[in-house]
């Protein structure tokens, strides 16, 4: 008897692409994000969402960070012009910063045999500025479209 997910997502193991942020102090880098998601409404407390983004800007100082979920707080799937969008909440931290962080994830099935990460905001740390195409595909669960 396998476990059921009403809505979610999960990397086999990992996506990425490439991406630019914006940073709190007005800086822009850009650079690859890989990301690792497996999350599920139904098992909030055993969801993960990790990210590592390499800066490949060459400007200084180099912005590169991993960013670990320690909290998913919410999962909901959302239906927007007949795609999916997996919207991921809660607390994380960057690695070498003290500092807890509340994050806001959106993933997209664009139903092209593609996804996007659309939002990946950091409270008072970086959030994106473009969507960006991830590879290898994700697994939606619960999407009126999967």
């Amino acid at each position: 008897m396998g476990l059921t997910c009403s809505c979610g997502a999960r990397t086999n193991p990992t996506s990425s692409g490439e991406i630019s942020f914006l940073f709190d102090d007005g800086e822009t880098r850009s650079g690859t994000l890989t990301i690792n998601v497996d999350v599920c409404e139904d098992r909030l407390e055993i969801s993960t969402f990790t990210a590592t983004f390499v800066d490949q800007s060459g400007m200084v100082p180099n912005r590169s960070f991993v960013f670990t979920s320690t909290e998913v707080t919410g999962v909901d799937c959302i239906l927007v012009n007949n795609q999916c969008r997996v919207v991921i909440n809660g607390m994380g931290q960057i690695t070498g910063d003290p500092t807890p962080r509340g994050f806001f994830v959106v993933i997209a099935d664009l139903l092209t045999i593609q996804e996007s990460l659309e939002v990946f905001n950091i409270s008072l740390f970086s959030t994106n500025i473009n969507s960006t195409l991830i590879q290898p595909p994700l697994t939606f669960f619960g999407c009126p479209t999967s």
